[in-house]
Parts: C-alpha cells; sequence; structure tokens
C-alpha cells in the first residue's frame, strides 16, 4: 500500500490493512494528480475506520473492516453524504473526495 496508517485510537485491536483497503486507495492514488498523492493521510479509528486527510484537511473516512462497510464524503464545509455498501460503491464516490480536495483543500 502507498499510504502509511497512523494509530488513532486507544483499542487493543490491531488491525490489517486488507486486501479491499489496499484496493481502494490504489484507485484513490491514482485518482489524484501526482503532486497531491503525497500529502493523503490515513488514521485507523477504534474500529476499524480510516478517517483520511488531505494535509490537514479532513476528506472523509472509510471502513472497509468487519462486516459492514461505510464511507463518509464531505460535500462542502458543512453537509456530509455517508455511504452504506460494499466496495463497488464506494469506488463509483473516489471522484467526490478529488473533487472536494480540488474545490476545498488548496
Amino acid at each position: 500500500m502507498k499510504y502509511r496508517i497512523e494509530k488513532n485510537c486507544t483499542s487493543q485491536r490491531e488491525y490489517e490493512v486488507n486486501e479491499k483497503e489496499e484496493l481502494f486507495f490504489d484507485r484513490l492514488y491514482d485518482s489524484l494528480p501526482e503532486g497531491d498523492r503525497l500529502f493523503i493521510h490515513l488514521y485507523r479509528m477504534s474500529n476499524g475506520t480510516l478517517s483520511v486527510y488531505y494535509k490537514t484537511y479532513p476528506i472523509g473516512k472509510i471502513k472497509l473492516q468487519g462486516r459492514v462497510f461505510s464511507m463518509q464524503i464531505l460535500k462542502g464545509l458543512s453537509s456530509v453524504k455517508n455511504v452504506d455498501g460494499s466496495l463497488e460503491d464506494f469506488l463509483e464516490h473516489i471522484p467526490d473526495w478529488c473533487k472536494y480536495i480540488r474545490l476545498h483543500c488548496k
């Protein structure tokens, strides 16, 4: 995986990066301009969710651990869209994260 994951919790459980997370973040990486790729930071939360930042700006969260998967997409400075579903559903929303970075994080 091209990203380093920081542990952002005091959970006793150690989460391993799974295939779904690897595929999702490889796609995200490929969707970003080359100069922006270095600024993606991932923080693992206690329930396995990855909180995703561009530089110091939050861009959303994704949970691909366990039985129930979800994705949070920031739509503006005060609105959020939550999506439940499968990896395929979340891959369709990668352009939303890229658009948010372009509009709100530069």
